[in-house]
């Protein structure tokens, strides 16, 4: 408040026809602006932490504040709302709201999806694995040739795989450097989504003093229609600051989380393959055995069949 004071005094001492004058009394209606601007916006993060307050409330906190007062505004939300359902009353449309709000919720969607299907698919390697031991094992039983190689390497390694590559992979890759941050920043959702709730409860309360006004042009009621819309525009002017701001940091959050994973399948990918290009010969040992058993299981089920006729 200093400056806009000094600048007063400082255009009051200037005469009429001095060549500075006008680049005062320019300077004092900036200064009176920027000096709006600050308290519009701590007016609005003030608001903010009201809201985000309240929500911390317990329900006998909650309980406690309740007064006919604040039910009768609930009620009118409820009508306001019905009202905007059935198209007898028009609704207060923000465009820029309405894409922010949107990006927002389809950002949320896709990385609930993503962490469900990497936690499906982390699901689908362990038990393949699981199954490619056991099959490993199965073939170390019913191979016994073991003069021209060793069936015990078909299941040491897939029993590194099993036990070691894939635990690797996915604990220390793919849960500590994408699930746990991902969920993380699903938290952070829980706040805007409180205040974008919050706005549409102002926007209400707003279009109900706005029915009231038109019918009653008594002073107390245009009073509480600013009010309403005084708090209705300084929910929606924060929530249209901060919406892109925290979509900017989501994404690139998920962006280098996507990378991490694409990095840590590659990693466990190459390690693999590494274990088991050796064994190319091996799988075609197992192949042939496979072959041999389904032969003789149809040989018996011929004989048997035979047998029967």
């Amino acid at each position: 408040m200093r400056y806009p004071l000094l600048l007063m005094e400082l255009l009051s001492a200037t005469p009429e026809s001095h060549h500075d004058r006008p680049l005062l009394a320019q300077a004092l209606l900036s200064i009176k602006e920027i000096n709006v601007n600050i308290n519009e916006y701590k007016r609005r993060k003030d608001l903010v932490l009201k809201y985000r307050k309240g929500d911390e409330d317990t329900l006998i906190d909650k309980i406690s504040k309740l007064s006919m007062h604040s039910i009768i505004k609930k009620s009118n939300r409820v009508s306001s709302h019905l009202k905007h359902l059935t198209g007898i009353s028009p609704q207060i449309k923000d465009e820029a709201f309405d894409e922010a709000e949107k990006r927002f919720r389809l950002q949320e969607r896709l990385i609930k999806s993503f962490i469900r299907d990497i936690s499906l698919y982390l699901q689908h390697i362990r038990e393949s694995a699981s199954v490619k031991v056991l099959a490993a094992i199965s073939f170390c039983d019913i191979y016994t040739d073991r003069s021209q190689l060793d069936p015990e390497r078909f299941q040491r390694a897939h029993r590194s795989i099993s036990d070691k590559q894939f635990p690797h992979f996915q604990k220390e890759r793919a849960e500590a450097l994408v699930i746990f941050p991902l969920t993380q920043l699903l938290l952070m959702f829980a706040g805007p989504h409180k205040l974008i709730q919050k706005r549409f409860d102002k926007l209400l309360d707003y279009d109900n003093c706005k029915e009231r006004a038109e019918r009653l042009k008594d002073r107390r009621v245009q009073d509480e229609l600013q009010a309403a819309r005084n708090n209705y525009e300084a929910l929606n002017a924060q929530l249209l600051d901060e919406l892109p701001k925290f979509h900017r940091a989501a994404e690139d959050l998920f962006t280098g989380c996507v990378r991490a994973f694409a990095q840590a399948q590659r990693d466990f990918t190459k390690l693999t393959l590494g274990q088991l290009q050796p064994l190319l010969q091996v799988s075609v040992c197992v192949c042939v055995c496979v072959c041999v058993c389904v032969c003789v299981c149809v040989c018996v089920c011929v004989c048997v069949c035979v047998c029967v006729c």
